[in-house]
């Protein structure tokens, strides 16, 4: 049985992966003894750069401890409350991942559509994630028009952080082959 999840982003178009395959029959003990398992698994980069963007020090702190549950226990967070930040962030060092909420403080900071329309000049191939409550058609085509690879609404799922690391770093998939032990 296949766990398969549709994914689409803007520089794949739409694709099917299968999270995980299994050559076994469905009777049977689990694993028969003389079937080979194979499971795909995504390989993240090691000290992962992940930019988050947004003004609640408590969402941020809870974003990367629902990233580390993810997949990325040795990432490193790098933490901005404001555009300036971020922006300053993404000039002194390499970031791999970005979340950026879209409602930042008027006074302070430019807004979330801003922010990634900026930081996409600077980091062109990063994947940039817009994270708000708002799911309305307007904001997603906004969202997309600046640039940013997907929308995520608040809540914030970790089934969904999950899909966006493996989607997001497809090319590092590889195949691990499980054989059981000699009796």
């Amino acid at each position: 049985m296949e766990d398969s999840v549709l994914i689409s982003n803007r520089h794949a178009g739409r694709y099917q992966l299968n999270l995980a395959r299994s050559d076994m029959p469905r009777e049977g003990a689990f694993p028969p003894m003389n079937s080979v398992a194979r499971k795909y698994v995504a390989r993240l980069p090691e000290n992962m750069h992940v930019l988050i963007v947004d003004d609640d020090p408590y969402f941020r702190s809870l974003l990367k401890v629902m990233l580390q549950q993810a997949g990325l226990p040795d990432g490193e967070f790098l933490e901005a409350e404001d555009s300036g930040e971020a922006v300053r962030i993404c000039q002194r060092e390499p970031v791999e991942l970005v979340f950026c909420d879209l409602n930042l403080p008027v006074l302070r900071s430019k807004n979330g559509l801003e922010i990634i329309r900026e930081l996409r000049m600077l980091s062109a191939d990063v994947p940039m994630y817009m994270v708000t409550a708002d799911a309305s058609e307007a904001l997603i085509e906004r969202v997309r028009a600046v640039g940013a690879t997907g929308h995520i609404l608040k809540p914030i799922n970790l089934r969904i952080l999950k899909r966006i690391l493996v989607a997001g770093f497809l090319q590092n998939l590889e195949p691990i082959i499980w054989q059981p032990a000699s009796p």
